[in-house]
């Protein structure tokens, strides 16, 4: 097998001078989740109830996915109240 030097890339500076003047977003031009109408948490579930938690799950018909588990259950607990 013949190795070779790989081939360089020849770079103008006008596409330099393009990428750099196209910016880019700073952290403060993110949307926070509150302003997306969502929140995003971290949960710690007890390993007994997380393991019922994914027997339920999944003995449902089709794929339920973990959050959309987690979701159905609040909204559950949420309308009996």
């Amino acid at each position: 097998m013949t190795v070779r030097k790989k081939a360089e890339k020849k770079i103008d500076e006008s596409s330099i001078d393009e990428i750099i003047s196209r910016g880019g977003s700073t952290t403060g031009d993110k949307v926070s989740p509150e302003e997306m109408g969502d929140y995003k948490m971290t949960l710690r579930i007890p390993k007994d109830i997380y393991t019922e938690m994914e027997k339920n799950r999944k003995s449902r018909v089709g794929t339920v996915y973990r959050n959309q588990w987690i979701l159905e259950a609040i909204a559950e607990k949420l309308s009996k109240n």
